[in-house]
């Protein structure tokens, strides 16, 4: 079944141990910033010998202060989780999170 309304709270954390969410419905959490991907970036320049440029990390840690990570957590462990971006006065589909949900690594 799939949420008729957006929840504004708190975001659903995925359990690892039982591969589902902690809740469910449609969430937003408009008061974090998440920084997914400038994270990976900086975490990357710790494994790898070339690394990603500083002014590269922060053509992407800017835009993420403008955009807001939604999670759809419905029944039979289907999910759905992406970002919106509010650019130039328009929103944006900017990623599509494929990973958070993943058991199969």
């Amino acid at each position: 079944m799939i949420p008729d309304r957006l929840a504004y709270s708190i975001l659903p954390a995925f359990d690892w141990g039982k591969q589902t969410w902690c809740k469910k419905g449609l969430f937003v959490d408009t008061t974090k910033i998440d920084h997914l991907v400038s994270q990976i970036c900086i975490d990357r320049n710790k494994n790898r010998p070339v690394a990603i440029s500083i002014k590269t990390i922060q053509f992407f840690y800017n835009p993420e202060y403008k955009s807001r990570r939604i999670v759809l957590s419905a029944n039979e462990e289907k999910d759905l989780v992406f970002y919106l971006s509010y650019l130039n006065g328009k929103w944006y589909l900017t990623i599509i999170d494929t990973v958070t949900s993943d058991c199969s690594a």
